[in-house]
């Protein structure tokens, strides 16, 4: 097998652990879907609903005939923007085939899985020719987690001020990303294209394989953003590797690389300016913080694969094959990013487990496995017929592999266990809320802000496609003091005239009470002049603000 070619047998192989994957990231879905009835359902998320949910409010906006974005989780006017157009034709998308917008999203997800597989392959395939390391470098692509299982089981849930990475980060860890996050399957599939791409124009001398390259990047940027900044930056590297070794400049790569860049350039600059310029996207840019956390829990995270990646990087750099700098190139740029001032730090190691995974893969091959050949009990084992050098070799790799996949069975299980324990909000929804949420989209416009608890917001835009006051963390403006705001209000305390000017002031449309609003306090919204009920479900109240006259207005 050559370097770059890859067999029908390999991709059907591929193709088998696709579904594989696809099947043992669906079980807890399933069973969630299982355990519905007619007083509770599924909400279709398992793992970070909250964001989830938001992914389904964007949906809502293309299936409703919008191309731009806006924020429905945040009561202030702004202006339209080209992001998050993924989930805008997903919406597209569900609309023309009259799919639910949970269902679109979760066959996206599974869609995604068998190309961002074939992607990884391809990686491997460019370097390697060796199948055994092309296979083994998709598992740990794959499936490889750190110790977050161990972690959690010794009750170190907030270890150094953060749970395990390798339970919340899907940028570092394939397994999330393929669980719950099909627009960051694509995102790093294109990542892989493009960078593939670029190589190949390297490596032949064409440009067109950089414009493509350019265009896949561009592909990625629609979808995430930030992610053209850590191709850039990756791509850098690679050049200032090949001026290392070459001891001159890289001119031929430099002016190739040159359309891989500058065709997202575009993009790039208009979401700086978007983020940095207009108030409601940079305050929302601003809040949305996600900080790298102490190093040891990328220790902890990397370990197992970290350990056998440091083999590849040296069998790499005794060798005089200038692609397989690359790896390295990637692996070694991207500790620095992860402390970069940056609000989202950690989110920058997007991708670099499949050239650890490589790396690692390397590693083992190159030096583990003739080492444990060697070894004492490898030659006693060996003497009974019963056992081979390759069989045990085999028994290594799988147990190398085996033991990086603890996590994602904890995982698993947990969410598992969390849906049988906890049949509630986020995970399920009680008829009665959707019963009231479906009112609201029926007899509202979309544009009518709805003001009620944060995680009663979360569900509105999602199910209801109302914007709200308040919803999301990171989304809605100033959240924090916007659930002051609605505790506050909720409560018995405040005056008619605070409330009023509450809902005045952010343009309030709808007030929904339901058991979340109730036990922030004892507010009788029957009460309020300047409320009209217009929906009452014995659980859930919808009321309309009026203010008229006897109102205060």
């Amino acid at each position: 097998m050559r370097r770059g070619h890859v067999s029908q047998r390999e991709v059907l192989w591929v193709l088998a652990w696709s579904l594989v994957a696809m099947i043992l990231t669906s079980l807890p879905y399933a069973l969630g879907w299982a355990l519905s009835s007619p007083e509770v359902e599924f909400s279709g998320f398992v793992y970070n609903a909250v964001d989830c949910n938001s992914y389904v409010a964007k949906m809502f906006l293309g299936q409703r005939g919008a191309w731009l974005f806006h924020n429905v989780y945040t009561p202030e006017a702004h202006p339209g923007a080209l992001i998050f157009l993924y989930h805008i034709l997903l919406g597209k998308v569900a609309g023309l085939t009259g799919l639910s917008l949970v269902v679109t999203y979760h066959l996206a997800r599974l869609v995604t899985i068998p190309l961002l597989f074939l992607a990884m392959y391809a990686f491997a395939a460019y370097f390697t020719p060796w199948v055994a390391l092309r296979r083994l470098t998709l598992l740990l692509s794959a499936f490889a987690g750190g110790f977050g299982w161990l972690l959690m089981l010794l009750g170190q849930h907030h270890w150094l001020g953060s749970l395990p990475l390798d339970l919340i980060l899907p940028e570092g860890f394939t397994f999330l990303v393929i669980y719950a996050l099909p627009h960051l399957a694509l995102a790093r599939t294109l990542m892989l294209i493009a960078f593939l791409c670029t190589l190949h124009a390297f490596a032949r001398g064409r440009a067109r394989w950089a414009v493509l390259g350019g265009l896949a990047s561009l592909g990625m940027g629609l979808i995430v953003p930030f992610y053209v900044l850590v191709f850039d930056v990756v791509l850098g590297n690679y050049l200032v590797a090949l001026f290392i070794r070459r001891r001159k400049l890289p001119w031929a790569e430099v002016g190739l690389a040159l359309p891989t860049v500058l065709i997202p350039a575009p993009l790039v600059t208009y979401n700086t300016w978007l983020f940095s310029t207009q108030p409601v996207y940079r305050e929302w840019a601003v809040q949305n913080a996600v900080r790298s956390p102490h190093p040891l829990h990328y220790v902890a995270g990397y370990a197992l694969v970290g350990v056998l990646a440091i083999g590849g990087v040296v069998w790499v750099l005794r060798r005089h094959d200038e692609r397989w700098l690359f790896p390295v190139a990637w692996v070694i740029v991207v500790p620095p990013l992860l402390y970069a001032p940056f609000n989202l730090q950690r989110r920058l190691i997007e991708g670099m487990q499949v050239p650890l995974a490589l790396l690692a893969s390397v590693g083992l091959a190159r030096y583990v496995l003739p080492a444990f050949s060697r070894s004492r009990l490898v030659r006693l084992l060996t003497r009974n017929p019963r056992y081979t050098l390759s069989g045990l070799r085999r028994l290594a790799v799988t147990a190398v592999v085996l033991a990086t996949v603890p996590t994602n069975v904890f995982l698993l299980a947990g969410n598992s266990l969390e849906l049988l324990a906890h049949r509630e909000s986020p995970l399920f929804h009680e008829r009665a809320e959707i019963e009231a949420n479906d009112w609201l989209r029926v007899h509202t416009a979309p544009e009518d802000i709805v003001f009620c608890a944060f995680q009663t917001g979360n569900y509105v835009p999602a199910r209801a496609g109302n914007r709200v006051f308040l919803g999301h963390t990171p989304e809605t403006i100033n959240a924090g003091e916007k659930k002051r705001i609605v505790a506050r209000f909720f409560s018995a305390d405040p005056d008619a005239e605070w409330r009023m000017a509450i809902l005045r002031e952010y343009g309030i449309a709808y007030v929904l009470v339901g058991p979340r609003e109730r036990a922030l306090g004892n507010f009788r919204p029957d009460a309020a002049p300047y409320l009209r009920q217009v929906y009452d479900n014995g659980r859930y109240a919808i009321y309309r603000v009026e203010m008229s006259a006897n109102g205060g207005k």
